[in-house]
């Protein structure tokens, strides 16, 4: 003898075809999205970095350190060229 289901027999045994849905199911589309800005933003910010990095090391530039036996044949020579100057103004040169 066919038997008719009821709609109440068939949404017993399967929930997801009664529009419930079981929470281990659901998916929290807010904190998801959220979560790939935030990696998409760290993601970003490391990439800035290392844009930085790279054009810092491209425009490195020789940095002249001051060497203290240059600096003191500078000074000599100024001195003389100073009492040079002197006795040529003062008549002795």
């Amino acid at each position: 003898m066919p038997t008719t289901e009821t709609s109440e027999q068939t949404y017993q045994g399967n929930p997801s075809e009664s529009g419930e849905i079981s929470s281990g199911k659901i998916i929290d589309f807010f904190a998801a999205r959220e979560a790939l800005q935030s990696e998409a933003r760290l993601v970003d910010e490391q990439i800035w970095l290392q844009q930085q990095i790279n054009s810092a090391t491209y425009q490195k530039r020789r940095i002249h350190l001051s060497d203290p036996w240059e600096d003191v044949m500078l000074l000599m020579l100024l001195v003389a060229a100073v009492v040079l100057g002197l006795l040529v103004i003062s008549g002795f040169g």
